[in-house]
């Protein structure tokens, strides 16, 4: 997991994303210690699909991240848009529920108070690109650049169970 790979634009972010989905943090996290890094593993209960299987929906899964990236925690708002990769790696027994965010952090965008949009990297001075077109905007606004950007891309969905 690194930051190799800047997304200039929701279609690239999007191509790149096993699963795009709205989520609600279900309150369980853990922190561990695994190769000289803090990480925190997140569970979230998926409320809508806009990439992926659709029977993903109402399903809890983990997300892994690194904690040192993740400054604001995200903790304070219940709701987030989040660009997904499925994890594969040594840190989880289960590796059908678990993701990474596209792009370590790029790809979590906080849902707020009546569905406006709150990019909290741009605050620590993380990277932006396609995100200031989000940050501040309702909901609706990301639903329609993923619907198109959806529409533009060949992917196959990834199923619970499948690689991808």
């Amino acid at each position: 997991m690194s930051l190799q790979t800047f997304y200039k634009d929701i279609e690239e972010i999007t191509t790149h994303s096993a699963l795009i989905v709205e989520v609600e943090l279900t309150g369980n996290s853990r922190k561990f210690y695994y190769g000289n890094t803090d990480w925190n593993v997140v569970e979230v209960e998926i409320t809508k699909v806009h990439k992926g299987f659709e029977g993903l929906k109402s399903a809890k899964i983990q997300i892994l991240e690194v904690a040192s990236l993740n400054p604001a925690g995200n903790r304070a708002q219940n709701k987030h848009l989040l660009f997904l990769k499925r994890y594969s790696g040594p840190m989880f027994e289960d590796e059908d529920a678990a993701y990474i965010v596209t792009g370590v952090y790029q790809g979590n965008l906080r849902i707020g108070k009546n569905d406006i949009l709150t990019y909290d990297p741009a605050k620590y001075n993380g990277y932006v690109s396609f995100q200031s077109d989000l940050d501040g905007q309702p909901l609706s606004v990301a639903e329609q650049k993923i619907r198109v950007a959806v529409s533009q891309t060949v992917t196959t969905p990834i199923v619970a169970g499948s690689s991808e």
